[in-house]
């Protein structure tokens, strides 16, 4: 009897091939190739064989109903084979590492499909140990003898002293895994499940679906020497006349010369508008001659990430005949999403990927095998982390901790580039802390020497608090900006909240000569509606001061801020962090070219800011520096600016020291790094962990608008129950707004499902120019649909 993978391939050509994919992606060869050969040798069941022929569904999740379970039978296997040869030895500390080793690479073949499981699980639940000891249907016998010897082969040389090392580097004298050690030891379970994962995917693609193995492999890309020169041959062409374009060529420089010290930490100070965009992408491409593989951009924002990726795609892929630069995101533009693009962001095998803070951090401790598929691809990379400030404090041990595993023991480089930069460094950060405690990166190097020379000479701006014996409500604030407004200035408004935001742009339209000047920004808009309004406003901005017509006012959430590229002559922002207040200094005069300095004006807002939690913290900590700074008699007038490196430096110093205790709230480190017995190194709760660490923490669901003509057209097809094609199916991110679960009641009949299970927006008048309206903001009329 021929066994068979799936429709069209033979098991033993889909086990050999996996094997030598996964030995190739993999740090450790013997275990990539073990746990290739094992993954589904359980499809040599007589039962998995007889569904193969019944079902239509070549493979996918095996735990619905009636498909036998193939990924249980490789684990146990491999767990039998290695202690009956671990017994033979008579050596009790191999019978114990044996253990240890069976169950890291049992760990990644039932995870295979169904994603990594806890360890230990309660009842009938899935779990490592459940999975190990269910009853499965026979297979043993028909294994052919090609694949049995391969796999004693295999086995054996994991027995030996050399592959025996590649685990017991991370066992202390007592026999136990504990801090720093123990969590090096779950990520390179998470390393060796993501190269099955893709070496499975791979092999499944190219023997199932021929067509798309032939767009993926024939996709071109270059090589980073060549991005490299393509690179340095566009700086070339630009200008260096003006104060702005020279420290621009100055970073750009100090970038280049800085990418020959070795692998590690740096950090890249840059003020706004310094010109790091293209400085750092010169330090990666420059640094990836120490062996790198690949760069990787993480942006906290949708909005950035087309931004630059833009950029970057204009000067390294210019002939549209490669795809060097991934823009990987849920809110794609069509026109740069294609199958082959779609392909690559599968397991990220661009040479420079852009993609958004949730993507990459969740990555780091994903259980879902579609994510964790592209973590191998992390290895050997340049991580630029392109506006740091934004890592979250509730998760920055465990993304600290995640990083410095990148970079000691996978090759990677992280650079930390902001203008607001953050305190990572542990001397300041920790107190002492021994390495299985601190929190902090040891070693971070400072790419630009002397950042305060260019925060001097790059001051385009005045701030000014707005003192207020009370919080400025939204008909104050609306008086502020109107009465700039009428000096015919362009003008930003940064709130907290989308509602304050859309509270203060109604009163905005009420004033005279304004309406038309007015734009709003927020999450509340779909996609293409922001970049309309962004581009829009630009457009704005440039000509109003041209001909000195009227100039664009726009009322905003923290969305436009963190590298938006739009400039104001005056920028209003609702009091945050002052990292934040930054950020919005930044749109003022951000070319410098204003006869005058831009004014930015910061002042306490009423907001109802619930459980916003890190706002509320940010401002309190904002005003007690501001005060402290103020206050201290010893500073210079330009040590006390609000937005000067001695105040941001001041600023996070008194926001990690005040939060201290919730850097690991959820207890991810704490579970990761707790000691563990020996042959117990393995046993991590990966479901749990990967449920815990979510970025944004609240549920959301995206529903389709009718925004513009295409929004509408999406929105008309689905309710008259037409299904979505390819092209449609890349038009619905850039027109959905993602909304949190629990308001989803208050849109009663406003929202429909369709019979391909995507919601849409049916009442046009629940969208306007602030995005979606909520009900409560409808008069009676619009319930009309």
């Amino acid at each position: 009897m021929k066994f068979m993978a799936r429709k069209g391939q033979e098991l033993k050509n889909h086990l050999l091939e996996v094997a030598k994919k996964a030995f190739h992606l993999s740090d450790n060869g013997t275990y990539g190739e073990t746990v290739g050969m094992l993954h589904d040798i359980g499809k040599y069941s007589i039962a998995f064989q007889k569904s193969l022929k019944m079902n239509t569904e070549e493979d996918g999740d095996e735990d619905f109903p009636g498909k036998p379970d193939h990924s249980s039978a490789g684990a146990q296997l491999i767990m039998s084979i290695l202690r009956k040869k671990a017994e033979q030895t008579g050596d009790s500390e191999v019978q114990r590492i044996a253990e240890l080793v069976g169950r890291i690479i049992a760990h990644t073949i039932v995870g295979h499909h169904a994603g990594l499981l806890n360890s230990v699980g309660t009842g009938n639940g899935a779990s490592l140990d459940n999975r190990l000891a269910k009853k499965i249907e026979p297979y043993v016998s028909n294994i052919g003898p090609e694949i049995t010897q391969r796999i004693e082969e295999l086995v054996d040389n994991i027995i030996k002293n050399e592959e025996v090392e590649f685990i017991c580097r991370w066992i202390d004298s007592d026999g136990i895994f504990s801090g720093r050690d123990a969590f090096s030891l779950q990520f390179a379970i998470r390393m060796l499940f993501s190269a099955l994962v893709d070496a499975d995917r791979l092999d499944s693609e190219r023997a199932g679906n021929p067509e798309q193995w032939r767009i993926r492999t024939a996709i071109k890309t270059d090589s980073l020497q060549v991005l490299q020169k393509r690179l340095e041959d566009h700086l070339i062409t630009l200008s260096s006349s003006g104060i702005v374009n020279e420290v621009r060529k100055e970073v750009s420089q100090q970038c280049k010369d800085t990418a020959k010290s070795k692998p590690g930490f740096f950090e890249l100070t840059v003020p706004t508008g310094g010109g790091k965009t293209l400085a750092s992408l010169r330090f990666a491409l420059h640094h990836a001659q120490h062996g790198m593989e690949r760069v990787i951009y993480v942006m906290p924002y949708t909005t950035i990430i087309e931004q630059n990726a833009d950029v970057f795609r204009k000067i390294l892929d210019s002939d549209n005949r490669t795809i060097n630069v991934l823009e990987h995101h849920s809110n794609i533009e069509p026109v740069k999403e294609t199958l082959a693009s779609k392909l690559l962001a599968e397991n990220w095998s661009s040479p420079i990927v852009v993609t958004t803070s949730v993507q990459f951090f969740e990555l780091l401790y994903t259980a879902k095998p579609s994510w964790c598929r592209r973590l191998h691809s992390v290895r050997r990379s340049v991580i630029i982390l392109d506006e740091a400030q934004n890592v979250p404090v509730r998760y920055l041990k465990a993304i600290m901790w995640a990083l410095e595993e990148l970079v000691t023991n996978y090759g990677c480089t992280v650079v930390f580039c902001t203008a607001t930069q953050p305190i990572f460094d542990s001397k300041r950060l920790d107190a002492k802390k021994t390495d299985n405690h601190r929190v902090g990166i040891k070693n971070i190097r400072s790419i630009v020497k002397y950042p305060h020379k260019y925060f001097t000479i790059l001051k385009r701006v005045e701030v000014h608090p707005i003192e207020s014996d009370k919080a400025l409500s939204a008909i104050d604030i609306s008086e502020r900006v109107a009465e700039k407004a009428y000096e015919n200035k362009s003008i930003l408004c940064i709130v907290n909240t989308k509602r304050n935001a859309k509270t203060i742009f109604k009163e905005l339209k009420k004033k005279e000569d304004l309406e038309d000047s007015l734009w709003h920004l927020s999450t509340s808009m779909c996609p293409q509606h922001r970049k309309d309004v962004i581009e829009i406003v630009k457009l704005l901005a440039f000509y109003g001061r041209k001909v000195k017509s009227k100039t664009p006012i726009v009322v905003s959430t923290q969305i436009v801020e963190a590298g938006v590229n739009l400039d104001f002559d005056v920028v209003f922002r609702a009091i945050a962090g002052i990292d934040s207040i930054t950020q919005a200094a930044g749109r003022c005069n951000r070319e410098g070219k204003m006869t005058q300095l831009g004014q930015v004006y910061f002042f306490e807002a009423e907001e109802n800011l619930g459980d916003l939690r890190d706002i509320i913290e940010s401002q309190r900590i904002a005003i007690d520096t501001l005060s402290a700074l103020d206050s201290n008699i010893a500073l210079t007038k330009t040590e006390k600016d609000p937005i000067g490196l001695k105040a941001i430096e001041e600023y996070f110093k008194r926001m990690y020291w005040s939060r201290a205790s919730e850097m690991d709230s959820k207890d991810i480190i704490a579970r990761l790094a707790s000691p563990r017995k020996l042959e117990e190194g393995s046993d991590v709760a990966f479901t749990t962990i990967s449920q815990d660490f979510r970025i944004i923490e609240k549920d959301t669901v995206s529903v389709i608008v009718p925004y513009g003509d295409e929004g509408k057209s999406l929105v008309k097809m689905l309710y008259q129950g037409d299904e979505l094609g390819f092209d449609e199916y890349k038009l619905a991110g850039r027109y959905s707004v993602q909304v949190f679960k629990d308001s989803l009641p208050k849109f009663n009949s406003f929202i429909f499902k369709s019979k391909s299970g995507w919601l849409i927006l049916i009442n046009e008048k629940c969208y306007g120019e602030t995005g979606l309206i909520g009900p409560d903001e409808l008069s009676m009329e619009d319930y009309i649909v």
